[in-house]
């Protein structure tokens, strides 16, 4: 009952009412009730307390509101005890009369509380997530209650284990928990000293901790620049491929579009973040047959705190991830010393829950449609119309100009019967792909356990392909007093089967005035055979047709060859441990021990029966044959570390100390056996010999590295902070005089928004500096470039003794890359709603490993040197607006914005690369030559001047180095015209959800930067219209006579002779590279658990789909080319029982 305009009479009334009988005495102490308060004010727990028990409370409204309740779990206690609870930290008592309870300042207890205020006196506790895992980070304040928002000056953070202290003195009623990402908590003293304390999780939290792979740390004090995703928001963008969704997610990582490959189930992406800082050695032999190692610039992947490669992280599963942390500047990276230069990209899985027997499932069916859409390719009428014109039917020589109209009359004849077969439809297909995912989970606080079944068919769009994977997990943890033993156990069953259909390209080449079947239904074996009217002999005028199978001649019947017996395949089974013990041994020292051990073996096949075209000009006991390939690879690596945690007043400090040793090795063994006559004979036993010329040939890479690593956070009053990291490694990579390399790094940040002269800015959540600074290395290159290797002659012998020669000249000398990595970045949250991070980084690399090349006399034409040096400097920024972020809920609508750029500069290349560069002055291809030259961007695209096609003749004009105009080509007449790295590239769109109905889209842009059309140059200027179908362009875009302002060059010259003369690398080709498109879709509608659990079911979430939903691009080109690109629908259940 509130006391407001009559409260001073109320006051002076007390003492009668106090003097009233005391008939409530037994109520206040018989009548429980059950109640607890957390966050409250004592006026608005007194009011309920009024409720819950029926007794009416006078009280001074001026007072009261002075105060906030204390917290108290809710439980049954008298009304007494709860008022006495209430009020044990103010300057109220209570009476009990005949008409209620009156509360009343109490001097004497007034004097007694200010004495115990002024004592000095210690509190401390843990703060606790809203699933019982402890919080680092979290800033505890002080504060005066008296006013709002004053606070005390006395603050500290929790450390690692969520565990914090503070000693207090003075007038301090409040204590306030607050961290990015929670929702800020206010407690009551009320004479406690140990806190429990749960922070809830905001809807659209920032990831509160970034994991290292090697320790974890809490963001707010973190210095480095580091990128936090969760399961949820990649389930947001893709429902199979993690590679895809990150992505998606942060522009700087990227996957280049690959043209050839498309689609390819089988392919495994080229991956980099922001850019990569290695130059590629033009002479490298690149990765080997079962792609052990990765590119130069592929970042460094970490799976559970151990190293994996990019084709395992292609292969994962993405419902078995936990959380993902993309590592990029030196802060964040130097701790993984020589292997982080092209930044790290750490990824956690899931981990079971204690609690009864929980099962998760989560299924999708895919629908993948091929995208042929930049094709355009003439129809059989059009294609032998252009034929026509162009002259390929007339000859000089009569006997000649009769067969060939003789060819021509069949050819229309059967277009008129209705020939036209859509060659490109005949080897795609509708893919419906599957993934079926069962998690267990569950146990006790001592004993968790997980097992996960996942079995994935990605089909494709190209009939026969497929990639099956089928993997097995299980996950045990035992705790014992401080002691806690993890194993976690990994089996992988791979299988990739490639299309027999073999590549795409031969059927958007074949004339659609061919038809592939015979009378009577079956395959043609050749596609043409039109005979002689007088001889009656076969015409071969156009036996030189490429079948892209290695048989020039007649054309072959793609479809006959894909009915064979073929066999194409890889697969793999895979064993990965790990290992680990984890001791407590105090609440500031944590001891942790991991091992893990991987083992994984490889096999290829490729059949080809001797019925297959590539066969046909084949001696007859060489036809058919079958390569065979082995590949074997062990990993094992120890991790130790000591992790110390501790808060000293306004202090902070992390610190790790530990060392890692791991050894990998892997071989490979290929060979090739030839000789089978029956196409069912798919055994390789049954072959005949090694192909002529051919043995067995194999790869042998061994790498061994030791390191010793430490960092140090630390965080003054969670205002100022420092990060200091360094790591010493010892690789067999580097050469003998080189064995060691030392790394480091440091950070510093100001949380700006923690200062008091901003604290009571209202709508300054977060703003925070950061600079980093530091050296990281890279040893992506072949395990023997330090070491001299020599081999035997195993084919020769002097008198009976067998020598050897060298294989490769070994430079003790050899180095790490070493990469200096400067990056200074700014975060920032208003209003608990917009979210902004950015970041720019100057990177200089210096020591890329490179060819050195030497005198003939040495036996050898190179070796390896530290010897190409590259300068990045790129910035990014990311942006998010929440326009709805309810905590109480799961509604949320944001739209985010994420950009990117990088521009690189080579500042020094070896001689090898400069000869190389010489050479492509001299060399004439259709194709721009990647070259390296100092002072230039390393994407920089090299083409002779073009302006444009001659209206008179037909001809190209292009312009020389000294400015004189001319229509013959001339490598040397090169010149920079354009560079493929973008200005600025990103994704924005928005993530939406209103009472379990949810939507989710991600477009992609690209602004700037340039591309080498070679679709125009292969199909539709080089393309050979006589032999092959072409572009449309082709017959309604080139020059056809005088007079024609065209963009392409004639197919005949002003006196009508045919242009045969090729186009090389030109500037007319090279086209500005800007991009639209809508990468992902997606739909969902989550079920309320009241509606499903008569089913027993929970978390059941239905979900739909799209990828490459829409795409415009300034550039109109062929995509696709050996596999082509695909457009999913994927429908997704999941859900738990």
């Amino acid at each position: 009952m509130k006391v407001n305009l009559i409260g001073a009479l109320l006051l002076s009334s007390s003492l009668q009412l106090m003097a009233l009988p005391e008939t409530l005495g037994q109520r206040m102490n018989t009548v429980k009730i059950h109640m607890g308060s957390s966050s409250l004010s004592l006026k608005k727990a007194l009011q309920e307390l009024e409720n819950k028990s029926g007794i009416t409370i006078f009280y001074p409204s001026d007072l009261v509101e002075q105060y906030m309740a204390p917290t108290m779990d809710k439980q049954s206690r008298s009304v007494a005890q709860t008022l006495q609870l209430m009020l044990l930290q103010t300057n109220l008592s209570f009476k009990e009369t005949s008409l209620g309870v009156v509360l009343f300042e109490d001097h004497d207890k007034q004097s007694k509380v200010k004495n115990e205020r002024e004592q000095p006196r210690r509190i401390g506790g843990i703060v606790l997530d809203d699933k019982g895992k402890p919080i680092a980070g979290v800033t505890v304040l002080t504060k005066n209650g008296k006013e709002q928002g004053a606070l005390s000056g006395n603050s500290t953070a929790t450390d690692q284990n969520g565990h914090w202290g503070l000693p207090i003195t003075g007038p301090v009623s409040t204590l306030v928990f607050s961290m990015i990402g929670y929702e800020t908590q206010e407690l009551a003293l009320s004479g406690r000293s140990e806190f429990k304390v749960v922070l809830k999780t905001l809807e659209n939290r920032i990831e509160d901790v970034v994991v290292t792979g090697l320790f974890e740390r809490p963001k707010e004090m973190y210095t480095g620049a580091a990128r936090s995703f969760t399961k949820e928001q990649l389930q947001n963008v893709s429902s199979d491929n993690v590679l895809s969704a990150i992505k998606s997610l942060d522009p700087s990582f990227q996957m280049p579009e690959n043209l050839n490959l498309g689609s390819n189930p089988n392919a495994l992406p080229e991956v980099t973040l922001r850019g990569g800082n290695s130059l590629i050695d033009p002479n490298s032999s690149g990765s080997n047959p079962f792609n052990y190692s990765n590119n130069p610039n592929t970042p460094l992947f970490i799976l559970d705190g151990f190293e994996v490669s990019l084709s395992r992280i292609n292969d994962l599963d993405l419902t078995r991830i936990k959380n993902i942390d993309l590592l990029k500047d030196a802060t964040a990276t130097s701790i993984y010393g020589s292997r982080a230069a092209n930044g790290v990209v750490v990824i956690e899985t899931i981990r079971p829950k204690s609690g009864k027997l929980q099962v998760t499932y989560t299924g999708n069916m895919t629908v993948e449609m091929p995208d042929l859409k930049g094709y355009d390719v003439l129809n059989a009428a059009e294609k032998l119309e252009l034929e026509r014109q162009i002259g390929v039917y007339d000859y000089s020589w009569n006997g000649t100009d009769q067969q060939l109209k003789t060819i021509y009359n069949n050819r229309l004849a059967a277009v008129r019967s209705g020939v036209n077969t859509d060659w490109m439809a005949q080897p795609i297909r509708t893919g419906i792909g599957q993934k079926h995912n069962l998690y267990l989970e569950g146990g006790r606080e001592e004993v968790q356990y997980g097992i996960n079944l996942n079995y994935y068919n990605n089909a494709g769009v190209m009939k026969g392909s497929s990639r099956q994977t089928m993997t097995g997990n299980t996950f045990l943890a035992y705790r014992y007093k401080n002691l806690i033993f993890k194993n976690d156990l990994t089996l992988v069953s791979n299988k990739g089967t490639n299309s027999p259909y073999g590549s795409f390209r031969q059927y958007a080449q074949l004339n659609p005035y061919w038809t592939p079947y015979n009378a009577d239904g079956s395959y043609k074996v050749y596609l043409e055979d039109i005979l002689n009217e007088e001889t009656g002999k076969r015409l071969t005028n156009f036996d030189s047709y490429d079948n892209l199978t290695g048989y020039v001649g007649r054309p072959v019947n793609p479809l006959y060859d894909a009915a064979l017996n073929l066999v194409d395949q890889t697969n793999y089974h895979s064993i990965i441990n790990n290992f680990a013990l984890e001791w407590q041994a105090y609440s500031w020292l944590k001891l942790k021990g991991t091992f893990a051990y991987l083992y994984q073996a490889d096999e290829s096949d490729r059949f080809l029966p001797a019925q297959h075209s590539s066969f046909t000009n084949v001696a007859t006991f060489e036809k058919g044959s079958y390569t065979k390939g082995y590949g074997k690879n062990q990993r094992y690596e120890g991790i130790f570390s000591a992790n110390f945690n501790k808060t000293f007043d306004k202090n902070l400090i992390f610190a790790t100390l530990g060392a890692n040793i791991s050894q990998e090795n892997n071989h490979t063994e290929t060979f090739k056996v030839v000789g089978f006559p029956n196409a069912s004979m798919d055994n390789m036993s049954q072959g005949l010999q090694f192909a002529t010329g051919t043995k067995p040939e194999g790869t042998v890479n061994i790498k061994r590295l030791a390191g010793l690593f430490s960092n140090l956070s630390f965080s003054h009053d969670n205002r100022y902070l420092l990060d200091f990291s360094f790591r010493l490694d010892g690789s067999s990579q580097f050469g003998s005089d080189n064995r060691f390399a030392p790394f480091w790094s440091a950070g510093a940040g100001w949380n700006l928004h923690k200062e008091h002269f901003l604290a009571k800015v209202n709508g300054i959540d977060r703003l925070k500096f950061r600079y980093s600074f530091g050296y990281t290395g890279s040893q992506n290159f072949d395990s023997f470039y330090g070491k001299t290797t020599s081999q035997y002659f195993n084919s020769t012998d002097y008198r009976g003794m067998i020598g050897t020669y060298l294989l490769g000249f070994g430079n003790n000398a050899l180095a790490w890359q070493k990469t200096q990595k400067n990056n200074i970045g700014l975060d920032l949250t208003l209003f608990k709603r917009f979210d902004l991070t950015a970041n720019y980084y100057i990177e200089k690399t210096e020591g890329s490993i490179a060819s050195i090349s030497t005198a003939p006399s040495t036996g050898f034409d190179q070796y390896k040197e530290n010897m190409g040096d590259l300068e990045a400097k790129g910035w990014e920024l990311y942006t998010r607006y929440n326009i709805l972020a309810n905590s109480a809920n799961r509604n949320n609508w944001s739209v985010f914005v994420n950009l990117f750029s990088v521009k690189t500069k080579i500042t020094k290349v070896s001689n090898t690369i400069a000869a190389l560069n010489k050479l492509a002055n001299e060399e004439l291809s259709s194709l721009p030559i990647t070259r390296y030259a100092e002072g230039q961007s390393q994407t920089a695209i090299w083409a002779v001047p073009s302006l444009g096609i001659d209206p008179a003749s037909g001809y190209e004009i292009f312009r020389t180095r000294d400015g004189k105009l001319t229509n013959t080509y001339n490598p040397l007449d090169q010149v920079i015209v354009g560079d493929s790295r973008s200005d600025v590239e990103g994704t924005f769109g928005t993530n939406f959800e209103y009472s379990g109905i949810g939507f989710n889209a991600f477009f992609r842009f690209r602004l700037g930067g340039q591309a080498y059309n070679q679709t125009l140059a292969d199909r539709v200027e080089n393309v050979n219209a006589r032999l092959y179908n072409v572009d449309r362009r082709v017959a309604e875009e080139r020059w056809m006579k005088q007079g024609d302002h065209v963009f392409y060059k004639g197919l005949i010259d002003a006196d009508g002779y045919a242009i045969n003369t090729p186009t090389y690398a030109t500037s007319r080709f090279v086209q500005n590279d800007n991009l639209l498109s809508l990468e992902s879709v997606s739909v969902f509608y989550r079920f309320k658990d009241q509606l499903t659990k008569r089913w027993r079911m929970s978390n059941t979430k239905i979900s739909l789909y799209s990828n490459d939903v829409f795409r415009m691009s300034s550039i109109r080109r062929e995509r696709g080319l050996d596999y082509p690109f695909a457009r999913s629908f994927t429908l997704q259940l999941s859900t738990s029982f």
